[in-house]
């Protein structure tokens, strides 16, 4: 599940408006990405989401602690239930597996569709144990320390169709780079604040697609989750437009408050 911003096409209209596209119920992949390692991601999720017993979408998460996952709000609309896929770089051959219910999905309770905002939820689990494929992923200590990344390098990490239009076995990651927001809103005016972050997609070489939502943007060069991938330019995933977001240092002290969990 990857959310897109149609602009181009509503200039008889006062704003812009929001549209999900998932594809073949699979989401999406790391356009022109690589092939991540064994452990070289242990705090990856893949995320299948379920409406009674209907697919509802598929997307990314991090694990935060051994019992919760931190994802994107939009991923979790309308499921009343999630298989959460942890310690495995294959999707369809998870080491560990748990389910959680629609009480133990919680959305930010900010979330808006209509522009996106505060687009983060998490997600409580049964209790998991560490290992080396299965391990927390660090958060930021300090809002203040994160609120200029501008430059820095970033890695994504997620599952789906490659370009050819098949599935990819292996955990697919790319690096790329924090832009400012105000080039960011070059591309998606009053869709960026202060609680977006936008990272370059080198022209449409490397970027998210659907199916990548909800998983965790790290720094290079230290790990520290900066991000939760939240959607990308209506043209498709290899279009020269940002990929946007959210700022996880805009949230931590609603993520502590909800899970106990900080950095």
């Amino acid at each position: 599940m990857k959310f897109i911003i149609c602009l181009s096409l509503t200039l008889a209209f006062a704003s812009a408006f929001v549209v999900p596209e998932v594809k073949d119920g699979l989401g999406g992949r790391i356009s022109n990405g690589d092939t991540a390692k064994p452990d070289q991601f242990p705090y990856q999720v893949g995320l299948q989401f379920y409406s009674g017993t209907e697919n509802n979408g598929w997307c990314g998460g991090s694990i935060i602690s051994n019992n919760w996952i931190l994802t994107a709000a939009h991923c979790t609309l309308g499921s009343t239930s999630v298989t959460v896929k942890l310690g495995s770089n294959i999707r369809t051959n998870p080491r560990v597996t748990r389910t959680a219910q629609q009480k133990d999905i919680i959305a930010h309770p900010g979330f808006t569709l209509q522009n996106l905002e505060h687009d983060l939820a998490v997600i409580k689990i049964d209790r998991i144990e560490y290992a080396d494929d299965i391990q927390r992923v660090r958060l930021p200590t300090k809002a203040s320390l994160y609120s200029d990344l501008v430059g820095e390098k970033i890695i994504v990490a997620g599952w789906g169709l490659n370009a050819g239009g098949t599935q990819p076995v292996n955990l697919q990651y790319a690096e790329l780079t924090v832009i400012s927001n105000a080039v960011c809103q070059y591309s998606f005016n009053q869709y960026i604040d202060p609680t977006k972050l936008c990272v370059s997609t080198r022209g449409g070489a490397e970027s998210t697609c659907e199916g990548d939502s909800g998983g965790a943007l790290v720094l290079a060069s230290s790990h520290v989750q900066v991000g939760i991938v939240s959607f990308g330019s209506w043209q498709g995933c290899t279009a020269p437009a940002p990929d946007v977001s959210t700022r996880v240092s805009s949230y931590l002290d609603w993520i502590k408050e909800t899970t106990g969990v900080s950095g």
